[in-house]
């Protein structure tokens, strides 16, 4: 997966070699996805109402983004293990 922010797209492709497939997005103010992100947290703080991610969740996500620095250094595609569910 890409995503594209100043495209406002992101991009999938299943495996090496093949075809990039384009998903369109809704464009989004420069700020839109932080500002997001700390209304949830705040939210949760504050007003007792549920967190959007588990915490395995959010360790998942690290992994991924994780993966994805790590592709940008070897230029290489990284397998991520499957963690259950």
């Amino acid at each position: 997966m890409r995503f594209e922010y100043d495209a406002q797209r992101w991009r999938s492709c299943r495996n090496p070699g093949d075809d990039w497939i384009d998903h369109a997005d809704t464009p989004l103010e420069r700020d839109t996805l932080f500002i997001r992100q700390a209304d949830a947290f705040l939210d949760a703080c504050l007003e007792n109402v549920p967190v959007l991610c588990s915490l395995r969740e959010g360790i998942g996500s690290l992994r991924v983004n994780q993966a994805i620095l790590k592709s940008v250094v070897t230029r290489r595609w990284q397998d991520l293990p499957n963690q259950g569910g």
